[in-house]
């Protein structure tokens, strides 16, 4: 019987000796508690904005795990030494809702080494910081400039604004928008050549809003050739919305001297415009 496995069946059979009104009852190990609550980020502002979306963790105590949490939690453990471990990890909505809840790996854990003792109830709030070995490719704003102004769909009349009339943090975002029946693609000025890294993890941070869909890929350049490669298409977002993207399978599929991230929306018919605003991008990827 695996470790996790025995954890949980030591819990349920906890959990029927709690219920039980039997006054014989045999008595079986007693648990802490344990307050978890929203998390403190604690990375450098050169790194960019501190707003996150960890809206769950996983949570390893004494050496393997007791499972996803969403935040601010109450879980219960049963203390087997007397000092014992335990590691927080951020979790994310990774790639919106394909892949579920998982580990965000660009982050680090939070530790915890101290005694539990049994019916105490301990609060804990997580700090989380980015990995040593992240490398920021792009860090954007908009708030000093506009970066994402490369015309990827090479039609002169379709431009981004850099804008005060929205922002997901600070004065400033950055306005995609193209009127009824056109489209606009507009990628970074910066083109990324130290993505493909021996299969390492890229990363891709950003926070949007848009009155329709829009699409978020990758440009791949190379023999004066370039192609758009979608990876993700967004729905429409009323509010700020930060997202957490793992690129790595787009870079490891499709290898090119360099990338341009860009964003690519079209407008309706019956509409004139489809505006959409994006904010604190990120481009990250490891050593």
């Amino acid at each position: 019987m695996g470790k996790t496995l025995a954890y949980y069946v030591i819990l349920f059979f906890l959990g029927g000796i709690l219920s039980s009104c039997n006054p014989f009852a045999i008595q079986g190990p007693e648990p802490a508690f344990i307050d978890i609550n929203e998390p403190v980020f604690i990375h450098s502002l050169n790194e960019g904005t501190r707003q996150h979306r960890v809206t769950n963790v996983e949570v390893f105590f004494e050496g393997f795990s007791i499972g996803f949490y969403q935040l601010p939690a109450k879980i219960a453990v049963i203390p087997t030494m007397e000092v014992s471990e335990m590691q927080i990890f951020p979790a994310v909505q990774l790639n919106g809702d394909l892949t579920g809840i998982l580990k965000y790996n660009a982050m680090t854990e939070y530790e915890v080494i101290q005694t539990f003792e049994i019916a105490e109830t301990y609060s804990i709030t997580p700090e989380f910081d980015y990995q040593d070995n992240m490398i920021f490719d792009y860090v954007e704003g908009f708030e000093s400039g506009n970066s994402l102004n490369f015309d990827a769909d090479e039609v002169d009349s379709t431009v981004t604004v850099r804008t005060s009339d929205e922002a997901a943090e600070g004065i400033h975002s950055c306005l995609i928008s193209t009127e009824k029946n056109g489209f606009i693609a507009a990628a970074t000025n910066f083109l990324f050549t130290g993505l493909l890294n021996g299969g390492q993890d890229v990363f891709v941070e950003f926070q949007y809003k848009a009155d329709g869909p829009v699409v978020m890929g990758m440009r791949a350049e190379g023999n004066n050739n370039s192609q758009l490669i979608p990876f993700i298409t967004l729905v429409e977002q009323s509010d700020w919305r930060k997202m957490y993207l793992d690129i790595s399978p787009l870079v490891l599929q499709v290898p090119a001297e360099g990338y341009r991230l860009y964003f690519l929306t079209e407008g309706g018919e019956g509409e004139f415009a489809n505006e959409v605003y994006v904010d604190n991008i990120k481009i990250l990827h490891q050593e």
